[in-house]
């Protein structure tokens, strides 16, 4: 009788790298729960109905979002979403640093953010934010949109310039030419805002279209610099490689603490990174950057 696939695996191969080979191509829950622990103490950093590691299933997590459990209820209600996943918030964000919200300083084993990074204004103080909760070796695990793979795809990766000056000028609001560009070279591609590279069967250049026209965006650029109102985009853009670059860059240079500790390929418009507190001096890795470099170019 011939072995099945399974029996083959487990009599030839080690659970370990089974388990790790079906995490690589598993679900994205797997992937950002990767080397978290149930009993740890983590935060959730806006889940929204979506939570990575629910309460209910015994994860000791805390639930950072901008909305409480009832208003998020009422948002979703007519959404075709699962309402009942949504869980008690336990701080409710309206602006400013997450730690100062939390009270909590080198409190977490470990935080989850899924796809808002790429909304904040500051990249570095999300980073430092997230950094100061966690103790050292603590992780950060991010879901992050792929502009290749998004409405985000004509525009341009954010660069370590654009990264720094943020930094430097203390933004905390979108400015009226960042919501220029972003409303500008949104796009639809087949009707949707995100798509699946390798189910996508468009027919290129032709399959995209345009979501916002100029008199739309005349209107909001106007808006965002005559009242200082916040509009909420994309404010920075990546690919999984310009996204580990950056990380490598800034750690180097000394703004943030963290190192990427794996980084997962895009799968659906999406890739999800395992970032690492450390204390240890973070070391120059020009044969890394120059693949990152190369990788970045071979895609823009």
């Amino acid at each position: 009788m011939k072995e099945s696939t399974k029996q083959f695996l487990k009599k030839y191969i080690p659970q370990s790298m089974i388990d790790r080979y079906f995490i690589m191509v598993g679900n994205r829950y797997k992937k950002m729960l990767l080397g978290i622990r149930k009993e740890q103490i983590g935060l959730e950093i806006g889940p929204s109905h979506r939570p990575i590691a629910p309460k209910r299933e015994g994860y000791q997590v805390e639930i950072l979002d901008y909305l409480t459990k009832e208003e998020l209820i009422e948002k979703y209600k007519f959404h075709h979403v699962n309402v009942n996943a949504i869980e008690e918030v336990d701080y409710v964000w309206k602006g400013g640093s997450y730690s100062q919200l939390t009270g909590k300083k080198e409190y977490y084993d470990y935080i989850l953010s899924s796809h808002s990074i790429e909304h904040s204004t500051n990249f570095i103080e999300f980073l430092k934010d997230c950094s100061s909760m966690v103790k050292n070796n603590g992780i950060i695990s991010l879901a992050i949109p792929d502009k290749r793979q998004c409405f985000d795809y004509f525009r341009q990766v954010t660069t370590i310039g654009t990264v720094l000056d943020d930094y430097f000028q203390g933004k905390e609001y979108h400015s009226p030419g960042m919501v220029g560009e972003y409303l500008l070279n949104s796009v639809k591609r087949n009707k949707k805002l995100s798509w699946d590279k390798k189910r996508f069967q468009g027919n290129g250049i032709a399959s995209f279209e345009f979501i916002h026209g100029y008199p739309y965006v005349a209107e909001c650029i106007k808006d965002v610099l005559d009242k200082e109102t916040y509009m909420d985009i994309h404010h920075y853009v990546f690919t999984d490689a310009s996204f580990c670059l950056l990380i490598l860059d800034l750690g180097v240079l000394g703004f943030i603490d963290l190192v990427v500790v794996r980084c997962f390929k895009t799968v659906g418009n999406e890739f999800i990174v395992t970032l690492k507190k450390t204390k240890e001096k973070i070391h120059p890795d020009d044969k890394k950057r120059m693949k990152l470099l190369k990788k970045i170019k071979k895609y823009s």
